[in-house]
């Protein structure tokens, strides 16, 4: 993950990390946090 945001801290891009807990990758998407920031983020 630093590594990741280096990598966008060096490009003019916004960024952002969800942190969900109790939650992995493999079971993120499940998640009505995950869903509700997913869709904010594709409405702009």
């Amino acid at each position: 993950m630093p590594w990741l945001t280096e990598l966008l801290a060096s490009r003019n891009t916004e960024k952002s990390v969800l942190w969900l807990s109790g939650r992995d990758h493999a079971n993120a998407v499940t998640s009505r946090e995950f869903k509700d920031a997913a869709v904010e983020f594709l409405a702009v």
